[in-house]
């Protein structure tokens, strides 16, 4: 997502005062180069195994030249919007930010940069913060728990939070999990159960954190979460990069938008719709209300 932030805000160099790419430029930015990103002759159970002691599943070479051919020299300060904190020595490239947000553990080499004096040796954030809305937000951070608010103060808060799915059917379970020894952890067929697990617990407590404050402030309308997760497997996979599967993820995001707008049940974890909301409380029509009121501030996650 980091990367989709980043060809949104970063400027045109023919127009410095619009982002180098439109919205609707995404999916076809991703449908035309995802599938060399992740060249399919990689996948299978001996081509994991193999890359134990090779190295990463794929070799980045094709995601690093595109990022670095279409992002170039312009760092996070250049950008179009206020994204993050932009001082010395946390001004870097965004095409270093990109490649090193998108070094998911195992799949792709870990990236490391110097900025100014200082080095970063990074990997995908996502097994820290997969839901980094809060990490994001210094306005949020600001917030002490003994701190005196009017209730008002909170509602200027507006977050929108996108998923990028999860599988309707679990991919594990404890009686799969518990005949794992170290190499069970690290390869069940195409995927990377220890990986998964901890990016996927990542994101749901930050999901179900928010719900809960947003509750607590009375202002659940203000925080909007979309997440689909009626995904295959194969459709919620890091890597299959397919035009079939690819096609099928395009079709089950537009359907995500005509589906109505749901909360976290706080005591089971999973997303519910909202009762007694009508017809019209769908995720497009939230999307298209929120445009409307976002005329100062907006996180995108």
């Amino acid at each position: 997502m980091l990367t989709v932030t980043a060809l949104l805000t970063t400027p045109d160099e023919n127009n410095c005062n619009r982002p180098l790419f439109a919205a609707k430029d995404i999916k076809p930015f991703y449908l035309q180069h995802c599938p060399e990103i992740f060249p399919q002759n990689n996948r299978g159970m001996f081509g994991s195994i193999a890359n134990i002691f090779s190295g990463p599943k794929y070799d980045g070479k094709h995601l690093h030249s595109i990022i670095n051919e279409k992002l170039g020299e312009p760092r996070l300060r250049s950008t179009l919007t206020n994204l993050r904190n932009t001082d010395c020595p946390w001004n870097a490239r965004l095409s270093d930010i990109c490649i090193g947000s998108s070094a998911a553990p195992t799949y792709l080499p870990a990236h490391r940069f110097k900025n100014h004096d200082r080095e970063f040796n990074l990997v995908d954030g996502g097994v820290a913060a997969n839901n980094p809305v809060i990490e994001d937000n210094p306005d949020f951070l600001s917030i002490k728990p003994m701190d005196y608010q009017p209730m008002d103060h909170y509602r200027r808060f507006l977050v929108i939070s996108l998923g990028t799915g999860s599988p309707k059917l679990k991919l594990y379970d404890a009686d799969m999990a518990a005949k794992w020894g170290t190499l069970g952890w690290l390869i069940h067929g195409d995927s990377t159960p220890l990986v998964d697990v901890f990016m996927q617990a990542s994101g749901d407590m930050v999901d179900i954190h928010l719900s809960v404050v947003f509750r607590a402030l009375r202002s659940e309308e203000n925080y909007l979460r979309i997440q689909g997760d009626t995904l295959t497997a194969a459709e919620a996979s890091v890597d299959i990069s397919t035009k079939e599967n690819s096609e099928k993820l395009v079709h089950f995001g537009e359907n995500l938008l005509k589906k109505p707008v749901t909360w976290v049940n706080l005591e089971t974890g999973q997303a519910e719709e909202i009762k007694n909301c009508g017809p019209d409380a769908t995720n497009e029509k939230a999307l298209i209300k929120y445009g409307k009121t976002c005329k100062c501030t907006t996180l995108l996650c």
